[in-house]
């Protein structure tokens, strides 16, 4: 691979949100078999230390650990970097890529939409509790695993104003396709904005696709997505049985954003792509600039929540 051939990251300290399987579990190899310190994030601990096994049987020098973090849950969030931070380690790299597709609606324990927490709430929350860690430890970089789909939807309602409790939207208005859209959306978006408060300081972020024809199991929560997929495989690469294409094409990608600015102080390939391509999330700037403070507004409860109720008290600043 070329972007980490002959790089050393010994010293450098990696998080990787759903890092047991999938493009995840790959981005934690390369970078572990680089010498990374890296931290597979996982929902499920058991799952999470087998990846961990797998890692250390290619190489039994790899520093790699298993953590628990379940993004369904703001107060397994909140242990989590908590958990981190009692380390006393720097974090020079956080990629958020754990991600639910095609789930039914339900609820998470925070009362908000599962889809809108696991692929979007989540990772802002996890950001913002290791800001500070990002900050100190720079240079250092946050990327966001999104996806072409955002194209797919908006955050505006019929009359073109922005409606936000479209986000977190109730039993009769969800749709798992657009829901899944729409928190790729809020991952574009609030990687824009963030890199834009926190460049200054050393802290870059970047939102990277990585791309149309890698078969992984996301789509396990609904058979007919499931048939669809199985379908799309013979076309499709296997990260599984085909590492080449995942090594080659999308984990470059991901890294080009990591390693330039890190390693060589130059722009990473998606901060010049992000200008050449018309999408929502480029379009709408001044909605980036509005998101991490409606997020972090003590009344965005009940913008987002399908019913009322406070929102959860440990998320402000």
């Amino acid at each position: 691979m070329e972007i980490l051939q002959g790089r050393d990251l010994s010293g450098k300290v990696v998080i990787i949100t759903g890092a047991n399987s999938g493009i995840g579990f790959e981005t934690a190899k390369s970078l572990a078999l680089h010498g990374a310190y890296v931290i597979l994030a996982c929902r499920n601990a058991s799952r999470g230390n087998d990846a961990v096994q797998r890692i250390l049987v290619e190489w039994h020098k790899a520093k790699v650990e298993a953590m628990t973090l379940d993004l369904a849950s703001l107060q397994s969030v909140q242990h989590f970097a908590e958990a981190f931070k009692s380390k006393n380690m720097p974090l020079h790299i956080l990629v958020c890529n754990a991600a639910v597709f095609g789930a039914p609606w339900c609820l998470t324990e925070d009362d908000l939409e599962t889809t809108f927490q696991v692929n979007h709430l989540g990772h802002f929350y996890l950001v913002q509790l290791l800001e500070d860690v990002l900050r100190r430890s720079s240079p250092a970089r946050v990327v966001v695993v999104s996806s072409e789909s955002h194209r797919f939807t908006d955050i505006k309602d019929s009359s073109g104003k922005l409606d936000f409790s479209l986000l977190s939207p109730s039993r009769k208005e969800y749709w798992a396709m657009l829901a899944y859209n729409r928190s790729k959306l809020c991952n574009i978006l609030f990687s824009n904005e963030l890199n834009r408060r926190l460049s200054p300081h050393g802290v870059t972020s970047n939102s990277v696709h990585p791309g149309n024809m890698i078969y992984s199991s996301i789509h396990r929560n609904w058979w007919v997505y499931t048939l669809l997929f199985t379908l799309a495989r013979p076309f499709t690469k296997s990260m599984a049985d085909d590492d080449s294409y995942f090594i080659e094409n999308w984990l470059p990608l991901a890294l080009l954003t990591v390693s330039y600015p890190l390693f060589t102080g130059k722009e990473g390939y998606s901060q010049k792509r992000s200008r050449e391509k018309e999408s929502p999330s480029n379009i709408c700037s001044s909605i980036s600039k509005r998101f991490i403070p409606l997020h972090n507004s003590s009344s965005c409860g009940n913008l987002f929540k399908p019913r009322g109720g406070p929102f959860y008290r440990g998320f402000h600043n």
